[in-house]
């Protein structure tokens, strides 16, 4: 599972004592993924800009523009290690 896909702040039913093991696992939690909770700041910091609030999917589309090559780069830096 790549970085982006992977929950940002994992919410986990059951009562597993080992969540880190669910997620090598792929098993599934609720949550939102760490790409969208990217997007979601980004936009809340875009819309902090004057005269951006009254364009919400101009806003929405860049958000999640600027969240993907956000971790586009975090990849490319974890290559390179």
């Amino acid at each position: 599972m790549r970085n982006r896909h992977m929950p940002a702040k994992p919410i986990f039913s059951g009562d597993d004592a080992y969540p880190q093991t669910m997620l090598m696992n792929n098993e599934s939690c609720n949550g939102l993924t760490k790409l969208e909770y990217a997007a979601i700041q980004i936009m809340a910091g875009n819309q902090s800009i004057p005269g951006t609030h009254n364009r919400p999917k101009t806003a929405s589309f860049d958000a999640v523009e600027k969240a993907n090559a956000l971790f586009d780069e975090l990849e490319k830096q974890e290559n390179k290690s």
